[in-house]
């Protein structure tokens, strides 16, 4: 969000686990409705699903009162309980680059440090809000 200009309301650094997902949510729901963040962005869809089920706890209308995001693309993110919007990554193309460039490096061990983007996929769901928000 900074690089884009907007200031970042809140930044939690927890573990990407359910647990680091449930004390992040339990944080966030402790904030005066008019201090909580409008989203939450967590780095594994584990994680958010602990966001999501501390929040629903707490009374937090999930997708209403705050949008929450995952980053994996998980199936399980997709079940009703949890209708994460999330961030799928590629990971079938991922694993091909990364066994193309190991074969290359057996190859030519001076071959040149490499950085390669690889673009995920935005699956919207239930847990960011109506589509289009």
């Amino acid at each position: 969000m900074q690089s884009a200009g907007y200031p970042p309301s809140l930044h939690l650094d927890g573990q990407p686990t359910y647990e680091g997902g449930l004390e992040a949510g339990r944080h966030i729901a402790a904030l005066a409705a008019a201090e909580r963040p409008d989203s939450v962005y967590a780095v594994s869809d584990i994680m958010a699903w602990g966001v999501l089920d501390a929040l629903r706890l707490a009374g937090v209308r999930i997708g209403q009162d705050i949008a929450v995001v995952g980053f994996d693309g998980l199936p399980q993110s997709a079940r009703p309980i949890y209708d994460l919007t999330t961030v799928e990554q590629p990971v079938v193309a991922m694993i091909g680059r990364g066994l193309d460039l190991l074969q290359a490096r057996m190859r030519d061990k001076g071959l040149p440090d490499e950085t390669i983007s690889l673009r995920g996929r935005l699956i919207e769901r239930g847990s960011s809000g109506p589509k289009g928000r």
